[in-house]
């Protein structure tokens, strides 16, 4: 796999590639000071349910710390009102409910049900990255070889 960080102004985003260079997934990301908000992640069809999609957030979540040293990530969890796949996925990976409090949104196709988590951010000490990467501060990718 091949890992691409672009840095824009304050947002970050992540994506996995397999080696003949298909897109496995991506992540957008907004810094603001200490805290980050994670803005969207999206793992292509075939990929999904074989742990790509914590990969591509672990990766997320290593690449804030070690780059903008940031202490808390925050996300809105866009959950379809008939499951809570979303919502586990999230726990499943550190992160915990802001509140007790349950939005609902209706894109008219569909209703969801928005909930707000949180994470404190890992420590600067494991960001040990699983892959040599390299950062481009620009709108062009880097690629970098997981191991």
């Amino acid at each position: 796999m091949q890992l691409a960080i672009v840095i824009r102004n304050n947002i970050v985003d992540v994506s996995i590639y397999t080696r003949c260079a298909g897109l496995i997934g991506t992540t957008r990301s907004i810094v603001d000071r200490q805290s980050a908000s994670l803005a969207n992640i999206h793992v292509q069809e075939p990929f999904r349910r074989f742990g790509y999609g914590s990969i591509v957030l672990r990766e997320t979540e290593r690449s804030l710390v070690g780059l903008f040293d940031v202490s808390s990530i925050g996300v809105l969890a866009w959950q379809p009102c008939v499951g809570w796949d979303v919502i586990d996925f999230y726990k499943k990976n550190g992160y915990k409910p802001a509140d007790n409090r349950v939005e609902s949104f209706d894109d008219y196709s569909q209703l969801y049900d928005l909930v707000r988590m949180h994470k404190k951010a890992l420590t600067k000490d494991p960001y040990t990255p699983i892959y040599n990467h390299a950062v481009l501060h620009s709108p062009y990718s880097v690629f970098s070889r997981l191991r």
